[in-house]
């Protein structure tokens, strides 16, 4: 069979035009697999979009997500630094600065995010990551509330903004100290308390530890800290007062574990009974 020109030219348009609809296919697919989070399928289709379409910027950086939410933060980062070479964006150095936290590599993190900056100055709220880094990767309290204020200043109709204003007054109190890297109070704690010292440090039980560069690892302040606030507004009391409302609420929470410890202890010894009864019984099959 003879194919003339014209037939040769619309069966090239057909091919391109299938090849282009399958490629497409495959990457809404992954697509709309990475958005309802069944990240295994995403990949699976992505990575055939890949093979079809290895300059697509877009699948790298959905692949480099999903690694990243696996945390391979190295594969990631490959990821994301072929996005940066196809097609640079604010966007993808914030995902890289991200990751560079994560690895604990503040240096490379704060670069990352002053680009972000530079690229689009819309992201805003890569002025706190810088500061988050350097407070909780430098313990640079100076660095922290300066990019924290400037955060404040092009962002402030942000919904964390107060309880970022608050952490920034705790920090500029010349008294409050950070504590030490390999502490067991974490840096979250202690604004949470309104300061490390070394007794919190031999009676931290109860750690508030987060590596991840979130708004949320300070939220609220504890009684203690409201306390600490409210205490140059109030008269303290005298010693021997304090000594009596010491001794009161010990005595009060002695009176409220009592009965509690008791039926604790009732319940241990039933179901001590119970299990000796049972191993007493044959077993059966």
């Amino acid at each position: 069979m003879i194919i003339n020109t014209s037939s040769k030219i619309l069966l090239m348009i057909f091919f391109f035009i299938s090849a282009a609809f399958a490629q497409s296919s495959l990457f809404d697919k992954g697509e709309h697999y990475f958005f309802n989070g069944k990240f295994a399928m995403a990949e699976r289709f992505l990575l055939q979009a890949l093979d079809a379409d290895p300059e697509n910027p877009q699948i790298y950086t959905y692949l480099g997500d999903i690694l990243f939410s696996r945390g391979k933060h190295i594969d990631a980062l490959k990821m994301y630094r072929i996005v940066d070479e196809l097609k640079p964006s604010g966007q993808n150095c914030f995902r890289m600065g991200q990751v560079y936290y994560d690895l604990n590599d503040g240096r490379s993190a704060i670069a990352n995010f002053r680009k972000t900056i530079e690229l689009d100055p819309s992201i805003k709220f890569a002025y706190y990551h810088i500061g988050l880094t350097y407070l909780m990767l430098f313990r640079e309290k100076e660095n922290a509330i300066a990019f924290w204020n400037k955060f404040i200043e092009v962002s402030p109709e942000d919904p964390q903004i107060e309880t970022i204003r608050e952490a920034v007054d705790i920090l500029s109190n010349p008294a409050f100290i950070l504590p030490p890297f390999g502490s067991n109070v974490s840096v979250a704690h202690a604004l949470k308390i309104g300061g490390y010292s070394p007794i919190e440090e031999t009676n931290s039980r109860i750690l508030f530890k987060s590596s991840e560069p979130v708004r949320t690892f300070y939220e609220k302040m504890d009684e203690r800290a409201i306390r600490m606030e409210s205490k140059s507004d109030e008269q303290a009391p005298d010693k021997t007062q304090k000594n009596e409302t010491r001794a009161k609420q010990l005595s009060n929470k002695a009176d409220e574990a009592v009965n509690p410890k008791k039926n604790e202890d009732k319940l241990l010894r039933k179901s001590e009974e119970t299990l000796l009864k049972e191993a007493d019984k044959p077993t059966s099959y």
